[in-house]
């Protein structure tokens, strides 16, 4: 990864997985994004 990119953890998430059978169980999930951000442009 070259120096002008950046790396951010967005929080953890916690969200709910049912299964086939029905049951449910709490899980968490955290979004990792690699890169650099762009500049907006002005339009």
């Amino acid at each position: 990864m070259s120096e002008e990119q950046e790396v951010e953890c967005i929080d953890w998430q916690r969200f709910e997985r049912v299964f086939s059978t029905g049951e449910t169980e709490e899980r968490y999930i955290q979004e990792t994004i690699f890169g650099r951000r762009l500049a907006l442009l002005d339009i």
